[in-house]
């Protein structure tokens, strides 16, 4: 059975080849650990897109609820009149439906922010990727090069999707 050579086992420790070894061989651990940290946090990015999803589609659910409730009840939410409504359970009972429509905002919010931040982590563990171990990067399989470029793509490209939506959110509240 022929067995592959490493080159710390072929060097001669009387040529002082050992310390240039060893930096390289720590060079390699460093980038195969940036490296699995890249794949680790996609892997984590996309097990939380489903509960942020969720957590959208119940913002929309709870918003349309209060705004269902405002217009079936025509609450005057500038000027309480006790003359026409006697009782203030309806202005109460909107009020619940807003503070529900709050927590869910709320727990949307956060997982965005861990989302944009896992991003950000990820477009700079790429950066550092490119730019500090690009021999390392080119000394990959084509396939696994190839799964990489793709997934920083991917990305940025959802990273540019989340900036988008945040401006247009600004812009939509400066009217």
């Amino acid at each position: 059975m022929d067995k592959h050579v490493e080159p710390e086992q072929t060097a001669d420790a009387d040529q002082g080849d050992t310390p240039v070894l060893e930096k390289d061989n720590a060079r390699k651990v460093a980038f195969e650990a940036l490296f699995t940290t890249f794949q680790t946090k996609f892997q984590e990015q996309k097990r939380m897109e489903p509960a942020h999803r969720t957590a959208v589609l119940f913002l929309q659910h709870a918003r349309h609820e209060a705004n269902r409730y405002q217009a079936i009840t025509r609450l005057n939410l500038q000027t309480i009149d006790l003359d026409n409504n006697p009782s203030l359970d309806q202005y109460s009972h909107f009020l619940r439906l807003e503070v529900e429509c709050v927590k869910r905002r709320s727990e949307m919010n956060r997982g965005l922010r861990k989302i944009i931040t896992l991003a950000d982590e990820m477009v700079a563990i790429e950066k550092k990727i490119r730019t500090e171990y690009g021999a390392e990067l080119d000394q990959l399989s084509t396939k696994v090069s190839q799964l990489f470029d793709e997934r920083t793509a991917l990305v940025r490209k959802r990273l540019a999707m989340i900036k988008d939506q945040c401006f247009k959110v600004m812009a939509n509240t400066r009217r």
